[in-house]
């Protein structure tokens, strides 16, 4: 047997009831002007700047890694060119011939080695040695010839440095920018950060200021070599992506007001289609003998949300009967 359908109380003569006709034009979003809205509003616009400023950050972020990376591809493998034609860039680097191999012939100065602390080579920790290097021609270039790990004392120094070949050595190197200056301090003969002023400053030596060289090659090759730095990475990352998340997060901004704005438009037309249905109970009042009626009729589908809305003041209708009692009885039979 099939469940009985929801039954209503209310007269079996009385007329369907003509729904209100929805509000248009302004007077259905007049609301939109008042001061709750214009504030949601201005909350949406501000949601949608931060989210805006975010995207444009890491397309920023993109464009940066997009330049390093461009660099790399194009100078990293080519064919190295002679020192003749780099001298310029050890004065003052040309950022687009950062990683550009170059040859220099001269001799290392051993003496006057630095190494470099808290470097990381393949996810280890260890440091960089770096060594001044004097060219045929008297220039004196700072090389970057390797990189060793921690001592296993935990001393707070390498395990131990192979030496650098001695005597007359052609080397191979790569273009890099002095790094930033750091305000942190290093034990004698250490270095926080590649700041050429301060590695002169350091060696006594008159150390070209616009780029060092990491090393490619060695020839002669030395007795041990040095770990070689790993290669830079051409991974652009997820800045793109997070970008379209943050512009996205905007966007949704204005859509979540859209939505809350149209909702509220039909709730207004719903509270007043119920209005007009308990005013026209109310002037039927003349009937207390209510009968009950298939819910089947179209004017007794309640409109969405009805069961939660405030109950009206008490009224009483020309029979005496109270327009809340003919509401609850109404609401129960739903």
């Amino acid at each position: 047997m099939s469940s009985p359908a929801p039954f209503e109380l209310r007269d079996p003569d009385e007329p369907r009831l003509k729904h209100v006709q929805p509000l248009a034009g302004w007077e259905r979003w007049r609301f939109l002007v008042s001061p709750q809205w214009l504030g949601w509003f201005a909350l949406a616009c501000a949601v949608a700047v931060v989210c805006s400023m975010l995207g444009q950050w890491q397309l920023s972020r993109r464009a940066e890694t997009l330049a390093v990376i461009s660099k790399v591809t194009a100078n990293y493998d080519r064919e190295p060119v002679p020192f003749s034609e780099a001298k310029g860039d050890f004065r003052a680097l040309d950022p687009e011939h950062e990683w550009l191999p170059v040859t220099l012939t001269g001799a290392y100065l051993p003496d006057r080695q630095l190494v470099v602390r808290n470097r990381q080579n393949n996810s280890q920790n260890g440091y960089e040695v770096l060594v001044p290097f004097k060219t045929a021609s008297g220039e004196v270039i700072a090389v970057d010839r390797g990189w060793v790990p921690l001592s296993s004392d935990g001393g707070g120094r390498p395990s131990a440095v192979p030496a650098a070949p001695t005597g007359t050595v052609t080397i191979t190197v790569r273009l890099r920018p002095s790094e930033p200056a750091l305000d942190r301090g290093a034990p004698a003969g250490q270095i926080a950060t590649i700041e050429l002023s301060q590695v002169a400053d350091l060696t006594r030596l008159p150390v070209m200021q616009g780029a060092y060289g990491v090393l490619r090659s060695e020839d002669p090759a030395p007795a041990q070599p040095l770990a070689a730095k790993e290669r830079p990475s051409i991974d652009e990352g997820s800045h793109l992506s997070y970008a379209m998340q943050w512009f996205t997060f905007g966007l949704l901004a204005f859509v979540g007001l859209a939505y809350s704005a149209r909702r509220h438009a039909v709730e207004v037309d719903e509270d007043r289609d119920w209005a007009a249905e308990v005013a026209l109970r109310s002037d039927r009042g003349d009937d207390d003998r209510p009968q009950i009626v298939h819910a089947a009729h179209p004017a007794a589908r309640p409109s969405q949300g009805r069961e939660q809305r405030p109950r009206r003041a008490s009224s009483r209708t020309r029979n005496g009967t109270r327009d809340e009692d003919i509401e609850d009885a109404y609401l129960d039979s739903l």
